[in-house]
């Protein structure tokens, strides 16, 4: 009868497809965490052009990108952060003792070793963006996942597969983001390093 219960347990807090926590289990999970844990930075990942990748691949094929970014994302977390399938092809990452600074190395590294797995998978390539910001103390975690989706949606415009890290609003309401962040400073630093 535990284990049953255990394992309803876990089937109600978890992703069937993905095996990653629920959106409601991350709002739990780290509105339990300790607030000597700050500061804490949050990131929103959504799969580029996924719907085109399950229109001309096929429904099967989109399940296993979506497993495949959810492996990816586990293995290149440490065993204290968080990760969650938000929604379709929407991913909410919670880092906890990290600054934005910090998770937007751990990010850029995920969209590394994201098309080395897609080289492995033998699956169509396809790419990630992500958003990412600091969330303040006492701060609730749907409102850093609130500027972290406005970061996001900056990077789509900005031609997607890169970080963005919502450092404020411009006077037009758009995100303002480090350029340290981008995928031209990361481009940059590969050039440097060559």
């Amino acid at each position: 009868l535990l284990r049953v219960m255990a394992e309803t347990q876990l089937q109600a807090s978890t992703d069937t497809l993905t095996g990653l926590l629920n959106r409601r289990s991350l709002s739990e999970k780290v509105s339990a965490m300790q607030e000597d844990l700050q500061p804490m930075a949050v990131a929103m990942a959504d799969l580029d052009h996924f719907k085109a990748l399950n229109d001309t691949y096929g429904h099967d094929t989109g399940d296993r990108a979506l497993r495949l970014f959810a492996r990816v994302l586990r293995d290149s977390l440490r065993s204290s952060d968080v990760a969650s399938r938000y929604g379709g092809e929407e991913f909410a990452i919670a880092f906890p003792d990290c600054s934005a600074t910090d998770a937007t190395r751990v990010l850029d590294a995920i969209r590394t070793h994201l098309d080395a797995a897609l080289t492995v998978g033998g699956l169509p390539k396809f790419t990630v963006s992500f958003g990412v910001c600091e969330t303040q103390p006492g701060e609730d975690l749907d409102a850093g996942l609130h500027r972290a989706d406005e970061a996001l949606m900056r990077a789509k415009r900005l031609g997607r597969d890169r970080v963005v890290r919502y450092e404020g609003l411009n006077s037009e309401g758009e995100v303002v983001e480090d350029l340290t962040s981008s995928r031209l400073a990361r481009d940059f630093a590969v050039q440097i390093e060559e």
